[in-house]
């Protein structure tokens, strides 16, 4: 059996990522508290913004195509708060562009706005 290591897989002009084809790989995803601006577990992400309760911003490092990405959030409100992993709804605020999406957490029960505890996200679509 062979093994293959590696630190960094480029494309042949050796600076660009590696384009994944025939592949519907996550692009972009992370973990994260909204009530920081750090991540628990991620990939491709460059920063978080906090707008305020409920309103949080994601930047890409390697920015998608287009505007056009698809994603999907799940989240769990505060310690102690809900029995389960999905008691908040996330709808996205602001249109996004190839390298940020904003988007709004709303409390299932009160319909407030509320940070997440526990917010995660995957992103698919095209790199630029």
């Amino acid at each position: 059996m062979s093994e293959l290591r590696a630190d960094t897989i480029s494309a042949s002009n050796g600076t660009s990522p590696v384009t994944l084809t025939k592949q519907s790989a996550a692009k972009a995803w992370s973990n994260h508290n909204m009530s920081g601006t750090s991540a628990r577990a991620s990939f491709n992400i460059a920063s978080y913004t906090d707008n305020g309760a409920g309103d949080h911003s994601i930047t890409v490092t390697s920015a998608f195509g287009s505007a056009n990405y698809c994603w999907s959030y799940g989240g769990k409100r505060a310690s102690g708060d809900g029995t389960n992993c999905f008691d908040v709804a996330v709808i996205r605020s602001v249109d996004p562009t190839s390298t940020v999406t904003r988007h709004s957490v709303k409390d299932h029960d009160s319909t407030s706005d509320v940070d997440a505890e526990h917010l995660c996200v995957t992103f698919m679509g095209d790199l630029a």
